[in-house]
């Protein structure tokens, strides 16, 4: 579960707790969670892993005084081997949901998406990989957005020792969030991503999203 606590007067005073209508056993629900105003998201990055995919992200939202689901974010290219909740952060209208184990590139490169809210709810907006993603990277173990910036975590990073697959030197991944591109995601080969690529995301009613 995850607990929410609210300042009243000089006190904090646990005022809910989140539980997922649909949590399976060992889910891991609340492995990470993040809140922007009235918005709180949980991670569960074992949810229905090896069945119909691998993780999920709920998101809470207060209506009045009461804190409702509202949505339930998977990716939209699932594995049942993901850990699709890897780490959430959320800042006003955009979620993070990050995949360490997301082998687009090579196993466990890792990955992250991003998720917009539109009338409808919260839709799939763009996912990004690393440039120069290679095995055992394990990007998205801690995440965080502060309106167009993203910044991700590569633990398993060998930049400072290239020659050396266990180095494990780590790195951090700076993307920018782009409302108005009319592409989606980032290509780990550098070039353009179109709709339809193994990259990209699906775009919005607007047809714009992130690169």
């Amino acid at each position: 579960a995850v607990y929410v606590f609210e300042r009243q007067g000089s006190s904090w005073v646990e005022t809910a707790e989140l539980v997922p209508g649909d949590l399976s056993d060992q889910a891991y629900f609340g492995n990470s969670v993040s809140v922007s105003g009235d918005v709180v998201v949980g991670a569960a990055p074992t949810q229905d892993r090896g069945f119909n995919g691998g993780g999920a992200a709920y998101v809470f939202e207060r209506v009045g005084a009461a804190w409702l689901e509202t949505a339930k974010l998977t990716a939209l290219d699932a594995e049942q081997t993901d850990l699709f909740g890897s780490h959430v952060s959320v800042d006003g209208l955009v979620i993070l949901s990050t995949n360490s184990t997301d082998d687009d590139v090579a196993p466990n490169t890792g990955s992250v998406y991003a998720f917009g809210k539109e009338a409808g709810g919260w839709v799939q907006i763009a996912k990004y990989l690393a440039p120069d993603a290679s095995e055992a990277d394990g990007m998205g173990l801690s995440s965080a957005i502060d309106g167009n910036t993203v910044v991700v975590s590569s633990i398993g990073d060998d930049v400072a020792c290239p020659a050396n697959l266990i180095c494990n030197s780590g790195s951090a991944y700076f993307f920018a969030l782009s409302p108005d591109a009319l592409q989606y995601g980032s290509c780990w080969t550098g070039s353009v991503c179109t709709l339809f690529d193994g990259h990209g995301g699906c775009p919005n009613s607007t047809i714009q999203g992130a690169t």
